[in-house]
């Protein structure tokens, strides 16, 4: 697609789209409102006519906003990169430990997990991905969650998918990156990830913090003002607010649920609190000691990283910045996975 149509489209889909996402408190956007005034007005037309006569970069797009719709893997909410403190804040009744984190990529993250209808989307166009691995008691639905799914099986999903839709595909068996993961059996010795590339892949533990707290510092996305001990309630009733947007052991009938119909966080994306655990790129290993930019975990391990909680785990798993790992070759019935593309 040349780079003129690719820009019209995001152009209508922002026209579309940028009135989803709320400016402040308080305040709304409105279809059109290109100069985010609040305002829908003459001056939205003039940014409008000095994009498309090439006099401006882009156009101001809101986080979460709509930024497309894959055919396969449904609606995905733009992120843009910024600066954020990742994990235990002051004022998080679980403890504290955090450090500062720049992350420089702009990204359009789904807004959902990957459902079990969209891996049968995916397999019906890409057969060499592997069948579904999803135990069914916990996930019976084609809308439910795949889980059980291996770490390396998310890589290769990814893959697939940035094939089938023309992207340059993320991950590699070499680091020259000239040998794109095709196939999992046997699993590959290493995965690289060409972060440059356009195509779909996971998100790192910075990243889905990032895109799970959406600008809050709260430990959850959503203000709990009943959270104050750090407890392992599964009373339902007791955390209203979280329960609103997460899927946890006090309201789910320990099984997973169709994905999305909770509540979203303040950038649009649904279930990054509770319902089943998501894979992250990195491996399992202590924070560092002062501020990165971009920080992908550390260069080997054994287990990699997962987040957001589940359906079957107490309340305080499912806050923005708690932490677990599961070994990358094993797999849970409550871990799955999104994905996200880099974008310009």
């Amino acid at each position: 697609m040349k780079k003129t149509s690719r820009w019209m489209h995001r152009v209508v889909t922002l026209l579309l789209a940028v009135g989803l996402t709320g400016l402040a408190a308080g305040q709304e956007a409105l279809p059109g409102d290109l100069d985010v005034s609040g305002a829908t007005d003459a001056t939205d037309v003039v940014v409008l006519q000095n994009y498309l006569a090439g006099n401006l970069d882009l156009i101001p797009a809101l986080p979460g906003a709509l930024y497309l719709v894959d055919p396969i893997v449904g609606n995905l909410r733009y992120v843009p990169g910024g600066t954020f403190l990742q994990g235990l804040l002051p004022g998080d009744p679980c403890g504290t430990g955090y450090f500062g984190h720049t992350l420089t990529l702009n990204l359009a993250v789904m807004e959902t997990e990957v459902s079990r209808q969209m891996w049968a989307d995916l397999l019906s166009v890409q057969p060499t991905l592997p069948a579904d691995p999803t135990n069914p008691t916990y996930s019976p639905g084609m809308r439910h969650p795949v889980q059980r799914v291996l770490w390396y099986e998310t890589l290769l999903f990814a893959n697939l998918l940035s094939l089938e839709q023309g992207l340059r595909r993320c991950y590699y068996t070499n680091a020259q990156l000239d040998e794109p993961l095709d196939d999992i059996d046997p699993l590959p010795a290493e995965v690289y990830c060409d972060w440059e590339a356009p195509g779909y892949r996971l998100l790192t533990e910075g990243e889905w913090e990032y895109a799970c707290r959406a600008g809050t510092t709260t430990p959850f996305s959503v203000w709990e003002p009943a959270f104050t001990p750090c407890d392992e309630t599964c009373d339902a009733g007791i955390y209203t607010e979280l329960e609103a947007v997460a899927w946890i052991c006090a309201n789910s009938g320990i099984v997973a649920h169709p994905v999305g119909l909770k509540a979203a966080n303040p950038w649009g994306l649904k279930d990054m609190h509770g319902n089943v655990w998501e894979w992250c790129w990195d491996w399992a290993g202590g924070y560092p000691t002062s501020s990165q930019v971009d920080y992908r975990g550390k260069e080997s391990g054994t287990n990699r990283l997962t987040r957001g909680g589940s359906f079957s785990y107490f309340t305080q798993y499912s806050r923005s910045a708690y932490r677990a790992s599961v070994n990358h070759t094993s797999g849970s019935n409550s871990l799955g996975f999104r994905l996200a593309r880099r974008v310009d």
